[in-house]
């Protein structure tokens, strides 16, 4: 998997059913955001805050869990999409990943 023509750290998965899972840390760091963990949320994805900011969610992820967007306006709304953890990687289906990140493939 690269993005912007740069390889990300570790190699997309594929489900049992076929579907493509891209392991979301090391796409969104390729990316400049931020990545926490938190226990209730799962990864907690953001733009970086520069100091004495906090910083702007753009989605959360937990395994087997709810994944949540926010919008512009701060807004949260659940989105469709499969979240596993597998050997302390957290993945994200592909097709839900280039969505929240605004993302073209090519």
């Amino acid at each position: 998997v690269s993005v912007n023509g740069q390889a990300v750290d570790q190699a997309a998965q594929i489900s049992e059913d076929g579907t493509v899972l891209l392991p979301i840390r090391a796409v969104v760091e390729t990316l400049g955001l931020e990545v926490n963990w938190d226990r209730e949320l799962g990864a907690v994805v953001s733009y970086a805050a520069e100091e004495g900011e906090t910083a702007q969610t753009v989605f959360t992820a937990k395994p087997g869990g709810a994944i949540t967007a926010v919008n512009a306006e701060g807004v949260s709304y659940e989105v469709v999409g499969t979240c596993v953890n597998d050997g302390g990687v957290t993945y994200l289906t592909a097709s839900t990943l280039i969505n929240l990140l605004d993302l073209y493939l090519a």
